[in-house]
């Protein structure tokens, strides 16, 4: 089991590693523009999202996980448990390396690469809050996750019973999360959590993800390496 679990998490790692160093090359490139722009063009200030395209990236990564991985695990004969265990730990790697980079690069710009009165505001939520380095680590590992799991559900959930019948379960979900929210003090009690205390939102947003992921393997116990249209 163990040796397995290894041996997924290598092929996890040597799949994504490619667009991995592509994603990262074109963010940090946009990065570099962005500072050259100010150094060259004086500007009060400009803002930069890094985390926004590092969530967006691990959703896809997640979603292409259980359409491409999962079938291709089964082939090399892995069992559905090990590949379960093994997505969980690679999603938590991710969520971790993704946002200890994103935190790193913006302490590095913000104290190396701007001169005096240079002001680049990195988008991030903990902008609303003591935006630290850790803070920021804290905050972007929670959200990736939820982010991924949810992402990795629905993808199972198209696998699993195909397009018409998933589309419909998302369709009916999105609409009642959205009239619950709209008809009921949901979305208040929200904007409160996040106002009273940010830590203890995100970390719902970590417990949601937990659940998220555990449903997901009533979807994957009995997968097959075919899937339905």
């Amino acid at each position: 089991m163990g040796r397995q679990i290894k041996g997924l998490l290598y092929f996890y790692r040597a799949d994504l590693q490619f667009s991995f160093f592509v994603f990262w090359t074109i963010l940090l490139v946009m990065l570099a523009i962005s500072v050259s722009m100010m150094h060259l063009f004086p500007v009060e200030f400009m803002t930069f999202s890094l985390t926004g395209p590092v969530y967006v990236y691990c959703a896809i990564i997640a979603f292409l996980m259980a359409r491409h991985n999962v079938p291709a695990a089964l082939k090399f004969s892995a069992t559905r448990k090990n590949i379960y265990v093994s997505s969980g730990i690679f999603f938590i790697g991710m969520a971790i390396l993704q946002s200890v980079i994103a935190s790193l690069l913006t302490v590095f710009v913000n104290r190396f690469l701007l001169k005096e009165g240079m002001n680049l505001y990195f988008i991030h939520p903990m902008y609303f809050a003591e935006d630290s380095f850790i803070n920021r680590v804290y905050t972007d590992i929670f959200i990736i996750l939820f982010i991924a799991t949810i992402s990795y559900f629905v993808s199972l959930l198209f696998y699993r019973l195909g397009l018409l019948i998933s589309g419909l379960i998302v369709g009916i979900l999105f609409v009642a999360c959205t009239y619950s929210i709209i008809s009921t003090n949901v979305a208040m009690n929200i904007v409160e959590s996040f106002q009273n205390n940010i830590y203890w939102f995100f970390g719902q947003l970590g417990m949601i993800a937990i659940v998220v992921y555990g449903i997901s393997w009533l979807l994957l116990r009995k997968i097959t390496v075919v899937a339905k249209k």
